[in-house]
């Protein structure tokens, strides 16, 4: 069983306002994000918990012996808050961000790191997970804010862009040839990709010159790191966003910006869009610009 605090969270929101409707509005998600974490409760507890009437949501006898559960939990979680806020008043100031794996074992520990020397009495909690993951806890308020490459806006959240990151080509280290500069360059050459669902592959592709041979030979990974040890083993050459660098530089690998067309992406900060404006929060996005402005470094 994988409860989580979002879900409470949503649960009890739902029982107050007998609304699936308005708790998605009173939480900032979309009435299909509420109705999805809810769904998932209710198969990880076998049970039903509404009973759901055109005009009203009402709890089951399930869902009212979960209520007061539920919310104990989210009043435990209100107390450490305040304690927390308690010791942010004393001088300690607490963020919480969330970043992609690959990010997280790279430049993010240097850009936390001197977000926090500049900034004396304050301290950043990291989460790395996948980008939908990130999403999801700066929706239920678990994060202060989210970095990343976030596709799409989404209701409930303010999304703003740090730095642009154009794709590139990663290819294996050979001093007699470079890797292609043109996406004409890529024609015939095995590929290491994502997922097809992957966006960032989904962008790739529509790119790659259309040709059969293009598409004759492909390892498929899930994550940028994965891809870029694939590369160095020999299986190909991938395209990826120049954010990840970094991380090609521990690796036997050669890195170029892909041109005409150049395509970029950008690299952005989400928030809640109820929250307040943090001034914490605009300081360590500017740490993240500067990283991109100095090679990530």
């Amino acid at each position: 069983m994988n409860i989580s605090l979002r879900q409470l969270r949503a649960f009890v929101t739902v029982v107050e306002c007998r609304s699936f409707t308005k708790a998605a509005e009173k939480l900032f998600v979309t009435q299909a994000g509420v109705s999805a974490m809810m769904k998932d409760l209710e198969q990880q507890l076998n049970c039903s918990l509404f009973v759901r009437t055109t005009r009203s949501v009402a709890p089951t006898p399930a869902g009212l012996r979960l209520l007061p559960a539920a919310t104990r939990a989210l009043r435990d979680l209100e107390q450490a808050s305040w304690e927390i806020d308690a010791r942010n008043i004393k001088g300690e100031s607490l963020l919480r961000i969330g970043v992609t794996p690959l990010v997280a074992s790279t430049f993010a520990p240097r850009v936390v790191k001197r977000y926090v020397n500049a900034r004396p009495g304050s301290r950043v909690e990291v989460v790395d997970a996948s980008r939908d993951e990130v999403q999801a806890m700066v929706e239920s308020g678990e994060l202060d804010a989210g970095f990343g490459i976030f596709f799409t806006k989404v209701s409930g959240l303010k999304r703003r862009a740090i730095f642009p990151t154009p794709l590139m080509v990663v290819a294996p280290r050979n001093k007699d040839a470079s890797p292609p500069r043109r996406w004409s360059g890529l024609a015939g050459l095995p590929l290491v990709v994502l997922p097809p669902g992957n966006p960032i592959q989904k962008l790739v592709d529509s790119h790659l010159p259309k040709t059969e041979e293009t598409r004759a030979e492909r390892t498929t990974v899930r994550h940028l790191e994965a891809a870029i040890s694939f590369v160095e083993q020999g299986f190909g050459v991938s395209v990826m966003p120049s954010f990840a660098r970094l991380a090609c530089s521990r690796y036997q690998v050669e890195c170029t910006v892909l041109e005409a067309p150049q395509v970029q992406l950008d690299y952005y900060c989400i928030t809640r869009a109820g929250s307040a404006q943090s001034e914490a929060i605009e300081d360590l996005m500017k740490e993240f610009s500067l990283a991109a402005k100095q090679g990530m470094a």
